[in-house]
């Protein structure tokens, strides 16, 4: 049985996401709450399976939710929930340890499986309405092109799914600075394997800069200022990532750069 805790500040959508889940034999909403806080005063006593948390939340947020839930042991697999999505708030939940995303406006079915994939870590997980959605909000700007969701995507209500190959299974999340200590066993591979995938990618110094801060949800702009650089060269860096990496958006540049482990990835279960 998948246990599942919902967390949403909107009663009504509580309720549809209690319904939706209830007709299904294998998943069980062990709790539903309205706000982050009482979320972890639940994880303090429970271990649902899956989180279901809320992007916008009174007090703390759905993506500060969403660290301090994934930096916990043994933690849950938490899916973030939206209204509508951006990129760079998807980018920042997946920097955060959220393994799915999901529209509120999400098909039932689309739900449930998205919550068994989640459940047992298949992968970071998109479900095809909020793929299409992103495709058709997604900035048309040089380096910060549309996604392109795939053929399959669009035609099932199963959500699109992106496996957590090269992940390092220690790794703080992303946007987190990290604290200076001594390197680990497992610290010292996970650099040498984002050092080997830097050089399978060709993947010179800057651009792997660059790339941390794209993983981090940083804009053009912010990464030029943090970077001291010009903000076209900013672009054309991310549009290098863009074509070396195979990706028609910033939202597939960062997923596949965890995917690969050119990226820190954020502790996660199983």
């Amino acid at each position: 049985m998948i246990t599942v805790l919902i967390c949403d500040d909107d009663p009504i959508v509580r309720t549809a996401l209690e319904g939706y889940l209830a007709r299904e034999d294998d998943v069980h909403v062990e709790r539903s709450v309205d706000s982050a806080e009482a979320a972890l005063e639940v994880l303090d006593a429970a271990a649902p399976d899956v989180v279901l948390m809320d992007l916008v939340l009174p007090g703390m947020d759905g993506i500060a939710a969403t660290r301090r839930i994934s930096a916990r042991p043994g933690a849950p697999a938490v899916m973030v929930l939206t209204t509508f999505g951006t990129e760079e708030q998807v980018a920042a939940a997946i920097s955060a340890g959220a393994v799915g995303f999901l529209l509120k406006s999400t098909t039932a079915a689309a739900l449930a499986a998205a919550v068994r994939a989640a459940a047992v870590r298949a992968g970071t997980v998109i479900t095809p309405e909020l793929a299409a959605h992103l495709a058709q909000t997604a900035s048309k700007e040089s380096g910060e092109g549309s996604i392109a969701p795939q053929a399959s995507a669009e035609r099932s209500p199963s959500p699109t799914t992106h496996s957590d190959r090269g992940t390092s299974p220690d790794a703080a999340g992303g946007s987190m600075p990290l604290p200076v200590t001594s390197p680990t066993s497992a610290d010292a591979d996970g650099i040498q394997e984002a050092d080997a995938a830097a050089a399978r990618f060709a993947l010179t110094d800057r651009e792997r800069d660059v790339l941390e801060l794209v993983c981090e949800a940083e804009s053009n702009a912010r990464i030029a200022e943090r970077l001291s650089l010009s903000e076209s060269t900013v672009k054309s860096h991310v549009g290098s990532l863009m074509t070396k990496l195979d990706c028609s958006s910033r939202l597939q540049v960062a997923v596949r750069a965890f995917e690969l482990g050119l990226v820190s990835a954020p502790h996660r279960r199983g």
